[in-house]
């Protein structure tokens, strides 16, 4: 993408927070654990780019003290609505580039589902100067487990929605991996797998909080929706079901820093 479509489709989210808080997964403990370096006792780690707080709501289950850090406004505010009084949370406006806490200040930074639309050139130095020495920065996304036939299909579809923006943004932009900037050691990498349970409403739901799909124009909106609703009328694996088990591996980076 041009810079000036990439910054425009990393603030787009807030214009479909209904779909995406009520469809977009969660993450399991054990990724989250991981991508923390597993302490043993509650630590101060920032979410970046928290969206509606799909991954804080994990941290906070583990007890950890949370800075929920989101650029956009609706995003943040539906956050508040979800999680306020549920842990030791804090929230902020902010973003990547800018970090709203102090040097040396945090124990973690993790990033879920949101790595990709960091400014490579600034936000790997400002992960660093929040990080104490020794602390963790991580990075994790959610992936379809094309390995099911049916997923595949699904993925195809959404493939050719995304043909009309100009391609789809996610973690393929990256490589192989994330690149932390020079103020980390070597990254670490695991994945680990989880399921979604989706009925036919959350799974249009779940198409459409796609920065690629969320300004679709109707009709390709219309048609990318109809074939969803076809594949599951007529796979051999959902025909007649209700809800669908929708796999993930979940792709986890870490560092430490120096």
């Amino acid at each position: 993408m041009e810079p000036t479509e990439w910054s425009s489709r990393r603030q787009v989210f807030g214009e479909a927070v209904e779909a995406y808080d009520s469809a977009r997964p969660g993450y399991p403990d054990t990724a989250v654990g991981w991508c923390i370096g597993q302490p043993e006792s509650p630590i101060r780690v920032v979410d970046l780019g928290a969206g509606t707080g799909k991954l804080t709501r994990t941290l906070l289950s583990l007890r950890h003290e949370v800075v929920a850090v989101e650029p956009d406004e609706k995003m943040l505010a539906r956050l508040d609505s979800n999680l306020r009084g549920q842990g030791n949370l804090e929230t902020a406006r902010g973003s990547a580039e800018e970090i709203p806490v102090d040097e040396g200040s945090v124990d973690a930074v993790i990033s879920g589902q949101a790595f990709h639309w960091f400014d490579p050139e600034t936000a790997p130095a400002e992960m660093a100067r929040v990080l104490r020495p020794g602390g963790h920065v991580s990075a994790l996304w959610n992936t379809r487990d094309e390995g099911a036939p049916w997923v595949a299909e699904m993925s195809r579809i959404l493939g050719e929605a995304a043909d009309t923006t100009h391609g789809a943004t996610g973690r393929n932009v990256l490589g192989d991996s994330p690149d932390f900037g020079p103020g980390f050691d070597d990254y670490d990498n695991a994945e680990f797998r989880h399921v979604q349970r989706l009925d036919r409403t959350g799974l249009h739901a779940l198409a459409l909080s796609r920065s690629h799909t969320i300004n679709l124009p109707e009709p390709e909106r219309e048609r990318m929706l109809e074939d969803l609703d076809e594949l599951v009328a007529t796979h051999a694996s959902l025909a007649g079901k209700k809800m669908l088990s929708l796999p993930y591996v979940v792709e986890c980076f870490r560092a430490v820093r120096i």
